[in-house]
């Protein structure tokens, strides 16, 4: 068997349906994704050698295909026909014609659409049951698939693996089948060579259809698994549009400023339990995001977020959002002045875009430290604590078990692995020992430490554990380029 993952970052889709232009194509075609994986050997330089694993997977018969959100809208369609959003059409003007040559007079505008749709799920698994690829193969397709970065529009960010355990098909292969999708054939990558040959110095490149595939949906998987969530829920997040640009380290002097501000703007005074924490009543979380995971992040922070949790009454929801309304600056006595806006669409950046942070994965890594919700307990012997490089922790008292309650408690499952260490695996963190942790003077210091999670499935965020998650602390990004907790 050989499969392959296609997982859209942004959460949405950017291709055109074949048939029906102001559609989006939903699932991508199986000849798109080999295109994509052609396009990227050549711009990638990668060397030519590698060319014999495409040209062995064209031959392979049409791959059966798992995807997750196709699925979901077909149940919503009450099994009609995949109902996609139609988009409305732009007149775009016609710059040049294919031979180059600018059209100076007549500015003629052409009807075009941009189709696009948000996933219920980002993942697509492309799978040829009955192929064998040798180890050769496999690592070429590995190194290809890695270069691919797009999938039909250059909007419609991918991250593409190999994987070897893909979820079961809902589409496969069949003469009955109603859902007609372009596949790979033998020869197409020959085909491909020789209309890019032939085009080249035009903008004249568009390659036929391909060979077509009748595939049927598989009944018996239209209901998946609910993927495993935390107790926090829609993130409502500001851009900081100037003020000093404040560090990760200092993230508390923001959030608690942030608190202080919704206090004060309530509806209701004092502000009801939902705000303030009071109570047993579910309450929001205040996070500060900074620029990290890049290699030029330097933690500095750009915006901030209230984080709803689940299961708030409509009367609470009211609250917040009349206490967030109008919400235009941040200002403290010790000098802090950031002037804020409301990020209703989509993100200037990725540090505030709300998937970055709540988005599906298996590893999870803290950009700032988690305070333990108690004090591990070692083992006494001979009346002293052991105090070794190596210390022995009463039975579900060590740290490890101390963070994987933490995670029960917001409702996700028990990690399957986690590491606590002063360093953070994200690029742009600073040590846990340079993290302001407590809020007041007089505040007891609790253990912190920056910490890592695996989990046996991916999990949806967003994740803030510990005892300061309602301050930012504990914070946790998603990392989909780590399969599992480095040593």
């Amino acid at each position: 068997m050989f499969a392959l993952e296609v997982e859209f970052l942004s959460g949405r889709v950017y291709a055109t349906d074949f048939g029906e232009r102001d559609v989006p194509e939903w699932p991508p075609h199986p000849s798109r994704l080999f295109s994509a994986l052609v396009a990227a050997f050549y711009e990638s330089g990668l060397d030519t050698d590698l060319r014999t694993a495409l040209v062995w997977l064209e031959k392979q018969k049409s791959p059966d295909i798992w995807a997750g959100s196709f699925v979901a809208r077909l149940e919503s369609a009450a099994g009609s026909r995949f109902s996609r959003p139609k988009t409305p059409g732009s007149f775009v003007p016609i710059n040049d014609d294919y031979s180059g040559k600018f059209q100076n007079s007549a500015r003629r505008r052409k009807e075009r659409w941009f189709p696009s749709a948000t996933l219920e799920d980002e993942r697509v698994h492309f799978i040829w049951g009955d192929a064998v690829p040798d180890t050769a193969t496999v690592d070429a397709l590995r190194r290809i698939a890695a270069q691919v970065s797009y999938l039909g529009h250059s909007s419609s960010l991918v991250r593409v693996a190999v994987i070897e355990s893909p979820q079961d098909a809902v589409l496969k292969p069949s003469d009955s089948g109603d859902t007609l999708l372009r596949v790979p054939s033998k020869g197409r990558l020959e085909y491909l060579d020789r209309e890019f040959a032939r085009s080249k110095g035009t903008r004249q490149f568009r390659p036929g259809a391909g060979a077509v595939e009748r595939y049927a949906r598989l009944r018996k998987n239209k209901v998946s698994t609910p993927t495993p969530a935390s107790s926090f829920g829609e993130m409502i997040v500001f851009q900081r549009l100037n003020g000093s640009p404040e560090r990760i380290e200092s993230l508390l002097t923001v959030t608690s400023v942030l608190r202080d501000a919704i206090m004060a703007r309530s509806p209701q005074q004092p502000a009801p339990g939902c705000i303030s924490g009071h109570g047993d009543t579910p309450h929001i979380a205040c996070a500060a995001l900074p620029f990290v995971n890049h290699r030029f992040a330097d933690g500095s922070l750009k915006g901030v977020a209230i984080i709803l949790p689940k299961g708030l009454t409509e009367t609470d929801q009211l609250v917040i959002f009349g206490a967030l309304n109008g919400l235009e600056e941040l200002k403290s006595k010790q000098g802090m002045h950031w002037q804020i806006r409301r990020c209703l669409d989509n993100a200037e950046t990725t540090t505030l875009s709300e998937y970055t942070w709540a988005r599906k994965a298996r590893v999870w890594a803290s950009v700032s430290p988690m305070l333990l919700d108690r004090f591990p307990k070692l083992i006494n012997q001979n009346g002293k604590e052991l105090t070794a490089n190596a210390p022995e922790y009463k039975p579900g008292d060590s740290p490890e078990e101390i963070v994987a309650d933490s995670c029960e408690r917001i409702g996700l499952p028990r990690p399957k692995a986690v590491r606590l260490h002063k360093n953070s695996l994200v690029l742009g963190v600073a040590p846990s020992t340079r993290f302001h942790i407590r809020r007041r003077k007089d505040e007891a210091p609790r253990p912190a430490s920056h910490v890592i999670l695996e989990f046996s499935e991916s999990v949806q965020g967003p994740v803030l554990l510990g005892a300061g998650r309602y301050f930012g602390l504990g914070l946790f990004l998603p990392l989909h380029a780590l399969e599992t907790i480095p040593l």
